[in-house]
């Protein structure tokens, strides 16, 4: 079987999901779609309903969760998770799907992205974002959305469904590493269709520190403590410090102050997740 089932997962995106669950639908009309809603309150699953051959609920429990729901219930040996921001071909699914095919050590690949919004300084910001850190060819450490995945090896090795915020795709692929799988970008793009603007654009960077703060709680008891201040250090060495040289090299200098407002937006996201985390956790009394 080479069948190949199509995740979106969802959460108060009705506006994005309109524009472009169609697309999708459009493109790969004999692919299975999935939408794994988080109990979306704008409308969301009445635009999912029409468009995809299944809408199930992750019951408000997280992405991590949503994914695992995604895997446990497609019905194809390939799973391709996109976001409602994403627009996919058939023909750039076949290529993932070849891709996993061709190595059995192989679990997951991604294609290069291409930011199709370009009117604020914060969209042409996180098009630099991928053109000059992310887009590389070749085995990584990390794949994000849109990516495949081969379905048999996350049974095997599952997303952490504890983790509630964007860590759990980082702490998947550490745990698929240390079991002898490998991911990879191709030389391949899909398209990100999200217009931002300067709040969802610090939104998303505290997302993302969020689930560095859930990724860093769950592994730092076992790592050295090199490792944990390589972690510590990740956003503002990649993104700030190297970031600055990086730009500077290529021409793109007006970009370094957006990549340090997304530092700071993702430790101050790492802050708030890892004091919600400590008062969990500490003992009533």
């Amino acid at each position: 079987m080479d069948g190949i089932t199509v995740v979106v997962c969802t959460r108060n995106v009705r506006d994005l999901l309109e524009r472009n669950l169609p697309v999708i639908r459009r493109n790969v009309p004999r692919f299975e779609i999935l939408v794994v809603d988080g109990d979306s309150t704008d409308g969301t699953c009445e635009v999912a309903a029409k468009f995809a051959d299944k809408v199930i609920s992750d019951e408000g429990r997280g992405l991590a969760y949503a994914r695992h729901l995604g895997i446990m219930n497609a019905s194809h040996p390939y799973v391709l998770f996109c976001g409602p921001d994403n627009t996919i071909t058939e023909g750039l699914a076949n290529r993932l799907r070849d891709a996993l095919k061709g190595d059995a050590k192989l679990a997951g690949v991604a294609p290069q992205t291409r930011v199709l919004n370009k009117s604020t300084y914060w969209e042409r910001t996180t098009g630099a974002f991928f053109r000059h850190f992310i887009n590389r060819v070749g085995p990584v450490a990390v794949i994000g959305t849109p990516c495949m995945y081969k379905r048999d090896v996350i049974l095997k090795v599952p997303y952490d469904v504890s983790i509630r915020s964007a860590g759990d795709d980082t702490d998947l692929a550490l745990r698929l590493h240390e079991a002898g799988y490998t991911l990879a970008i191709i030389d391949a793009y899909s398209d990100e269709d999200m217009p931002l603007d300067r709040s969802a654009f610090i939104a998303r960077w505290r997302w993302y520190g969020k689930g560095d703060a859930e990724f860093y709680a769950k592994h730092r008891s076992r790592w050295t403590w090199k490792r944990c201040l390589r972690s510590l250090m990740h956003p503002l060495y990649s993104y700030g410090i190297r970031a600055t040289w990086v730009l500077l090299s290529r021409g793109v200098p007006q970009y370094i102050p957006g990549f340090y407002v997304a530092v700071w937006a993702r430790y101050a996201g790492w802050i708030a997740r890892a004091r919600e985390l400590r008062e969990v956790t500490a003992p009533e009394g």
